[in-house]
């Protein structure tokens, strides 16, 4: 039993190994290397664990893995959903120049940029009332 454990666990790493092999060894891209790692986690997912046969069965090895890549689909949808107005908050700092001021700002505070993000998490934790929200929305709301 425990042999069929190990067996089942080298399996489940290999695609993560050669994943993290073809960025570090052979200096491929992360979506290259992520589509090679796919593939090969489909294989031993359907030849190694019978995925499709044992498991799941009665709906197809197809149809299964069809499930699994819409999950996979609505996953990285509902990442990007919280990422991507993150990251065009970012450009419009970037743009605008606002990131040069908070940073030439936050550098007065202190050389240290330690000491600097630790000022910053106290003030946090200490006025629960300063991150709102809808001071961002409706500027006439600010006490």
């Amino acid at each position: 039993m425990f042999m069929v454990l190990i067996d089942k666990t080298i399996f489940a790493v290999f695609p993560i190994l050669v994943i993290v092999l073809l960025m570090l060894v052979a200096k491929w891209s992360a979506a290259r290397a992520g589509l090679v790692g796919l593939g090969i986690a489909w294989a031993i997912a359907w030849k190694g664990f019978g995925y499709g046969h044992r498991i799941y069965g009665e709906i197809g090895p197809v149809v299964a893995t069809g499930g699994v890549f819409a999950e996979a689909v609505f996953t990285a949808t509902t990442i990007l959903w919280i990422i991507f107005p993150a990251l065009c908050i970012h450009q419009l700092q970037v743009r605008t120049g606002t990131i040069d001021v908070l940073r030439q700002a936050m550098g007065q505070l202190s050389p240290d940029p330690r000491l600097v993000a630790g000022t910053v998490e106290a003030r946090l934790k200490r006025d629960p009332k300063l991150p709102k929200y809808d001071i961002l929305i409706n500027p006439a709301s600010t006490p």
